[in-house]
């Protein structure tokens, strides 16, 4: 029971927000971003994630970003001084106010300063960190309640779930009365409701929103762009304590979720590879 205690004290210590998509949601943004490095990016990151030159990899093998996508999350844990960097605090009813919702740091700011250390740091610890960093920050930002302040971003919206969701579709499925907040909602349940594992939501998001999205249009955007996009989703999908979530709810979120993961993973891209595209440090 003391080490029960313990655990919960510790976690209600942590700053800020809860944290953002669950493992699958940064695994998914992860694998759909490792599909589409450029050379020179996926040699960088190999380097990186397996620097043992007596053992190369073989020259088809990559390490799994999706192993690394909730490593900030764990990090966190014991580095308090780091939470600030996995959301911004934005009022839910008023566009984001840059630079002033971001105050002594926030995920835009870092996703913004990772551009050069992650180019510039020569400490070949600190340069993996900076790598988990990027990737576990481009799945938070497209979090929509990542970006939204009340409540601890929704933390504090608790909802009765009665979402039966995908899983299912053409079954009889015991929908379990429970209760959870709103940014648990979306940080897992809206993606577990869907498929089973998020290799098979990969799949899905290959074969449908990634195959019909203007891929070059949705790649594009600064780290604020993004947070305002998401913003904008927080809104409209808010919801009042006490709420029903049903199948319309789902039915209305599903596609949400789907964009800005595939969004993600899109814009993890090009976030790698444009930052190994040289190996030189920017003058500023």
């Amino acid at each position: 029971m003391i080490r029960i205690a313990f655990c919960v004290a510790a976690l209600l210590s942590i700053p800020g927000q809860a944290f953002a998509w669950g493992q699958e949601g940064h695994s998914i943004v992860a694998e759909v971003a490792q599909r589409r490095l450029s050379k020179e990016a996926a040699e960088a990151i190999s380097k990186l994630l397996w620097p043992d030159p007596n053992n190369p990899l073989p020259a088809f093998s990559l390490p799994s970003l999706a192993s690394s996508a909730s490593w900030a999350d764990d990090y966190r844990s014991g580095h308090a001084e780091t939470g600030k960097w996995h959301y911004i605090n934005s009022p839910v009813d008023t566009a984001i106010n840059w630079p002033g919702d971001c105050g002594a740091g926030c995920v835009v700011s870092k996703l913004e300063d990772l551009k050069k250390e992650m180019r510039c740091e020569t400490d070949p610890a600190k340069k993996i960190d900076n790598l988990r960093f990027a990737v576990h920050f481009l799945g938070d930002i497209h979090q929509p309640f990542h970006t939204v302040k009340e409540e601890e971003g929704a933390n504090g919206v608790h909802l009765h779930m009665l979402i039966p969701g995908d899983i299912c579709e053409g079954r009889t499925c015991l929908v379990a009365h429970e209760w959870q907040n709103l940014h648990e909602v979306w940080d897992s349940t809206l993606i577990t409701k869907t498929t089973y594992a998020w290799g098979s939501y990969v799949d899905a998001l290959e074969k449908g929103w990634l195959k019909n999205a203007d891929v070059a249009k949705e790649a594009q955007g600064s780290p604020l762009d993004w947070a305002n996009e998401a913003h904008a989703i927080a809104k409209e999908m808010w919801v009042a304590e006490g709420t029903t979530l049903d199948r319309s709810y789902y039915r209305k979120a599903k596609p949400k979720v789907e964009m800005q993961l595939g969004r993600a993973g899109l814009r993890l891209a090009r976030y790698l590879n444009e930052i190994y595209a040289s190996p030189s440090c920017p003058s500023n």
